[in-house]
């Protein structure tokens, strides 16, 4: 029998103290060493309009010295220019598209650059829930920010993948920043978050990617980027009075239809409009005029798309250019 205030009790309490500091020590002495081997890896995306504008912002992240970079399909989906930051400063107008896998949010690009620093890539299959994992991003145009986390839950979306629900920070302009494991191997992508949730951050496992890391680009972007494509310039929503002006109608190679419930998220005068799903994907879908417009069953005008309202949206791609087009949305 021995009392709190004995030498043995204290002798326990100090030892178990000496180990939670030791252990908070040894994690972050980890994340500062990821930090500062992978951060010469890690770019920033800017998706520019017709006008070399900066419309969307986010990260990417080098997977091969010779400029093969991955980031979310959503970050540069429907870009007419894209252009690449390096933490060095240089600046890369002419993109390659190497392939997208839009349902998983995935790009692969390509710049014309050798020796660069590239990420080594770890096996997301070995992944477990409450381990350790580290983010390097550049949220709201603030590059190379550094948080770390837990693996909260491993997601199974219900259309066919999976996602790493993750407590690592992250904000608009994180998506397509790599996510590592203790190890400063990438083992996800950080793509998208629950806006009204705290810490409801998911990752997009790094395993879907690394099919899509080979050949050529298919395609390439080029422009020299413009004075007003400034890095860190936000891309501002439209103000909900502002009505869309749909193109006058889709091509005629849409492919299957597919339905897409979710919150109107943004609208432009092009006839872009965006929708945030219950996973916090924002997927973009043009607008025609074919396109029906109902509430509660009965017709209405394209005035009536607001941000902000939940909508339910029918939609075809285009087989060639795989951008999206509405059939009919439904306002709820």
């Amino acid at each position: 029998m021995w009392h709190r205030n004995s030498p043995k009790h204290l002798s326990i309490v100090l030892a178990g103290s000496l180990l939670f500091v030791n252990l908070v020590r040894a994690e972050t002495d980890a994340v500062t060493r990821i930090a500062k081997e992978n951060t010469p890896g890690v770019v920033t995306i800017m998706a520019l309009d017709n006008q070399g504008n900066l419309y969307a912002q986010g990260t990417g992240f080098i997977v091969s010295p010779d400029g093969v970079i991955v980031t979310c399909h959503h970050v540069v989906a429907d870009a007419r220019f894209l252009a690449a930051k390096l933490p060095d400063g240089d600046l890369y107008d002419e993109i390659g598209i190497i392939e997208s896998d839009p349902r998983r949010d995935i790009t692969v690009l390509k710049i014309k650059a050798t020796g660069l620093h590239s990420l080594v890539m770890g096996d997301s299959n070995n992944i477990e829930v409450g381990q350790q994992v580290v983010a390097i991003t550049s949220p709201k145009g603030l590059e190379h920010s550094v948080t770390d986390g837990r693996v909260s839950a491993i997601r199974d979306t219900g259309l066919g993948y999976k996602l790493f629900q993750v407590s690592v920070p992250v904000s608009e302009g994180s998506s397509g920043g790599p996510i590592f494991n203790a190890a400063g191997q990438v083992i996800g992508i950080a793509s998208s978050q629950v806006i009204d949730g705290q810490n409801l951050n998911f990752a997009i496992p790094i395993n879907y990617a690394s099919p899509l890391i080979k050949g050529p680009p298919t395609r390439w972007l080029g422009r020299a980027v413009t004075a007003s494509s400034s890095v860190g310039q936000p891309a501002h929503d439209l103000p909900s009075s502002q009505a869309v002006t749909p193109p006058l109608a889709p091509p005629a190679t849409i492919d299957k239809v597919l339905r897409l419930p979710g919150r109107l998220s943004t609208i432009q005068p092009n006839g872009l409009i965006e929708i945030l799903d219950r996973y916090g994907f924002t997927t973009p879908i043009i607008v025609t005029q074919a396109t029906v417009v109902t509430v509660q069953g009965r017709r209405a005008t394209f005035e009536s798309l607001k941000p902000g309202l939940e909508i339910e949206v029918d939609y075809g791609s285009d087989a060639a250019t795989r951008k999206r087009y509405a059939l009919e949305i439904r306002i709820q």
